[in-house]
């Protein structure tokens, strides 16, 4: 089973202020969960329900991805290491759009 139950969970770390559960299957998969995450996903689900955007079913087959995040990687290492290292590529992400788009840079 690739999604585990939420009692099942590994351990709990701490990343900018904030609690992330995880979750190691073999080697490979890692799957993170934040409780914040969660509640927030939730809250856009229900908000898009009440605007009739989306349906009911659409929230229900959703639900259990709530503040998931689901990483295979190569690299057999701490899932605190692991999501760091996500985060991070993230923020480097953000930075190349920032560069691009916001500040209008175009290549030579």
């Amino acid at each position: 089973m690739l999604i585990p139950k939420s009692k099942q969970f590994t351990g709990v770390f701490s990343y900018d202020g904030k609690p992330v559960k995880y979750w190691k299957r073999g080697n490979e998969v890692y799957i993170f969960e934040g409780p914040v995450l969660k509640s927030e996903e939730e809250k856009d689900f229900l908000t898009r329900i009440e605007e009739n955007k989306i349906k009911m079913n659409d929230y229900e087959e959703n639900e259990v991805d709530f503040g998931k995040l689901y990483l295979l990687s190569d690299l057999n290492d701490e899932p605190e290491r692991i999501y760091r290292l996500y985060k991070q590529r993230e923020y480097v992400e953000y930075a190349f759009n920032v560069y691009k788009n916001d500040l209008e840079v175009s290549r030579p």
